[in-house]
């Protein structure tokens, strides 16, 4: 039994009762023209630096993220699941990535 001042705070003993909940975030709002983005536009702006065919270091380089990020939002939030070849070594489709990572 709990002394008296312990029962008015009985909801403080409950580790669960502090958890923060995890919610998915809301879709963030497409810009206007990244609706026409295109596979040729892509190509076009990337052919020169980027083979179709890219590694992790290079689709961390083109998003501005970090390999470390790239892995823990595909793993815990199944980002760039169109774009990945998963195993080892993780490669990407550098058009598809593209799109993932522009909101397409």
């Amino acid at each position: 039994m709990l002394g008296p001042l312990m029962s008015e705070h009985a909801e403080h003993l409950d580790p669960g009762a502090n958890r923060a909940k995890l919610r998915p975030r809301r879709a963030r709002h497409q810009h206007e023209g990244l609706d026409d983005l295109s596979f040729a536009e892509i190509a076009e702006a990337y052919r020169d630096k980027y083979q179709p065919i890219i590694t992790l270091k290079e689709a961390a380089e083109i998003a501005r993220l970090a390999p470390n990020t790239i892995k823990t939002r595909m793993s815990r939030y199944g980002h760039f699941s169109r774009s990945a070849k998963k195993g080892k070594p993780l490669l990407f489709w550098r058009d598809r990535f593209i799109l993932e990572v522009m909101g397409g």
